[in-house]
């Protein structure tokens, strides 16, 4: 498995759908500091793993 593998990305999107499983609302209803919350998550998540990633990229 690489870090460009889909079983990675399923992985990423597993973390999606639990962080909305958490939300107390759906998206349609968040208020401006919950759209911060999740877009803090987004970053969070996404500098993780391009910036952690022990695994090779793909050759």
């Amino acid at each position: 498995m690489t870090r460009d593998s889909r079983l990675l990305w399923l992985t990423a999107a597993n973390a999606m759908v639990g962080y909305l499983i958490t939300a107390a609302k759906p998206p349609t209803e968040w208020s401006y500091m919950e759209w911060l919350q999740f877009l803090s998550f987004a970053l969070v998540f996404i500098s993780g793993k391009l910036g952690t990633s022990p695994l090779e990229g793909a050759k």
